[in-house]
């Protein structure tokens, strides 16, 4: 007896693991539709986060269906900058469907998310998608300038 599995190109491979933190980019490398824990409709979108040093690894985005209207207010939000960041805002407005988002690719800001349980590891996740016509930057010393308005 034989399994059978996918080619994966070996200087592709990557596991939930920690990467330094800041600019990178993603590829979105699965999309695909699930119940949540509370039955709502969900879609879990894998990534393939690479950060400056070229350190890569799988990161997950959890895009939510929800009676709430907050839930649904950070759904929308999450999506419309997905969207952007890929280059299809077009599509926002519509129903979501995997196929519009496999493949797609685009810059973001990596952060580390802490975990509350230590039975779990910290994790690299995407803190910002950079929309196509913006450029981003983690430069302390932008942050700290006052707006001249």
């Amino acid at each position: 007896m034989a399994i059978s599995y996918g080619y994966v190109d070996p200087k592709e491979m990557s596991a939930y693991q920690l990467i330094e933190p800041g600019e990178g980019t993603f590829k979105v490398t699965n999309a695909e539709e699930k119940m949540s824990r509370s039955q709502n409709l969900m879609m879990v979108v894998t990534f393939v986060l690479t950060n400056h040093k070229g350190q890569s690894t799988l990161a997950n985005e959890y895009l939510v269906s929800s009676k709430d209207p907050a839930q649904n207010k950070s759904t929308a939000t999450k999506i419309y900058n997905l969207l952007n960041a890929i280059g299809r805002v077009d599509l926002y407005g519509h129903p979501l469907e995997a196929r519009h988002l496999l493949h797609g690719r685009g810059k973001c800001i990596i952060k580390t998310q802490k975990s509350d349980d230590p039975q779990y590891p910290d994790k690299s996740i995407i803190a910002q998608y950079v929309a196509k016509d913006f450029v981003a930057s983690t430069d302390e010393a932008n942050l700290d300038q006052d707006i001249p308005f």
